[in-house]
């Protein structure tokens, strides 16, 4: 018996495509106790180190970012000072891109 349901984002299913979580729970289901016991942890485990996982991306993006920040703050303190000394505040000899 095929179910047509919408996937995760509403979308109507085409011909007698079942949804993946309908079709693990049926799998699961189907399985002996001690089987379901043993995959619904294995997939709690994986989806553990999948949350581990953003949470230290998310974390390795914020640091990325402060020091950027940092480095952004201290280019800007560094020509200001110079400019207020009347030091040539360029980096390079060359004629600054863009409009004149």
């Amino acid at each position: 018996m095929a179910v047509e349901r919408g996937d995760a984002t509403g979308d109507r299913a085409s011909g007698d495509v079942v949804t993946s979580s309908y079709r693990a729970r049926a799998a699961m289901a189907a399985r002996p106790k001690a089987e379901r016991v043993e995959a619904e942890r294995m997939e709690a485990e994986r989806m553990e180190a999948e949350r581990m996982e953003a949470e230290r991306m998310e974390a390795e993006r914020v640091e990325a970012e402060r020091v950027e920040a940092d480095r952004v703050k201290t280019c800007l303190n560094a020509a200001r000072t110079a400019a207020g000394r009347g030091e040539d505040t360029t980096t390079s000899r060359e004629p600054a891109p863009g409009p004149r």
